[in-house]
């Protein structure tokens, strides 16, 4: 069960150890019946595929995209970033409608799948 919280404090670190205290809105009734809880905690949740940021470019209009090696051609293929961390980003392909706001003129803009061979360090 996931559970949404907020942080309300966090102590120094003192010996290694961080005390962090939380703030929950929902099921507290449920967790005070216990005297210890083994729980994960996750600081974010995004569902998409992870791409390098070596390979992730932006165009002048500040879009992002990834160059999809495709017949021997490089394809751009425009990206969302959901999330970036310093190594990696999560990311999802544009709908169609969105191309066509973001004022794009390939809309039959192919989309990136699991297991596409991109560029690395285009």
């Amino acid at each position: 069960m996931e559970i949404n919280a907020e942080v309300k404090y966090i102590s120094k670190e003192e010996n290694g150890k961080v005390l962090i205290v939380f703030d929950l809105k929902t099921l507290t009734q449920e967790l005070i019946e216990y005297r210890k809880i083994s729980y994960d905690i996750t600081w974010w949740s995004y569902s998409g595929l992870k791409v390098p940021n070596t390979s992730i470019l932006e165009d002048e209009n500040g879009i992002t995209y990834v160059l999809k090696k495709k017949s021997g051609q490089n394809k751009k293929i425009y990206v969302k970033v959901l999330k970036r961390s310093d190594k990696y980003s999560i990311v999802t392909n544009y709908e169609t409608e969105e191309i066509v706001q973001l004022g794009i003129e390939d809309t039959n803009n192919n989309k990136i799948a699991q297991y596409d061979s991109i560029l690395l360090y285009p």
